[in-house]
């Protein structure tokens, strides 16, 4: 007996368009300049992501900052300055569906790094992740748990500038501490 299968129900069966196929040629570096953009160490999107933005050809496109402006302006949000559209949305109508619209992005990408990963926990940074708070977290995990069988736990940063580095300053200042510590208690 044969089976057919149906093409959309297999993901290796999809057809991608060739302007979204990834280079066969191997990726060179290039040097930034302010007037070009090196794409070589962008991450690609994923294939399904072309259901929602045609256009992204990388993860910054479709999930950054400037994308998440465009999507609370294209909802009718608006304001003089990028964190001034953040701002506006705290009490703006369009509030949930702008957020829901990005996680609907977010989701998109972190569910490949669960894949590999499986972290405990997402943590949503950035202006944006400040911004939707709780309301982005608990969408970004419903948008999780209906696509995946990952179930991480999902949380805003609550840390609005810089966390990387601040980060990186407590975990070496406990080092520093350890160190220090374990030198005095050598030398009794």
């Amino acid at each position: 007996m044969h089976h057919t299968r149906n093409a959309t129900a297999n993901p290796a069966s999809v057809q991608i368009p060739p302007e979204r196929r990834p280079s066969p040629q191997a990726t060179v570096l290039k040097r930034r300049t302010p007037l070009t953009r090196d794409r070589s160490q962008d991450l690609p999107v994923p294939w399904n992501a072309a259901n929602i933005d045609p256009d992204a050809h990388d993860l910054q496109e479709l999930l950054g900052q400037p994308a998440v402006l465009a999507i609370a302006r294209a909802h009718g949000v608006s304001a003089d300055g990028d964190r001034r559209v953040l701002e506006a949305l705290a009490d703006h109508p369009a509030r949930q569906s702008v957020f829901a619209e990005v996680a609907r992005r977010a989701a998109i990408g972190v569910i490949p790094v669960l894949a590999i990963l499986d972290p405990e926990s997402i943590i949503l940074g950035g202006p944006v992740g400040v911004a939707g708070g709780e309301l982005l977290a608990d969408l970004v995990h419903a948008e999780i748990e209906g696509q995946a069988r990952w179930r991480p736990k999902v949380v805003p940063s609550t840390i609005p500038v810089n966390p990387v580095l601040r980060g990186a300053r407590e975990a070496l200042v406990h080092r520093v501490r350890e160190h220090f510590l374990t030198g005095l208690s050598a030398s009794d």
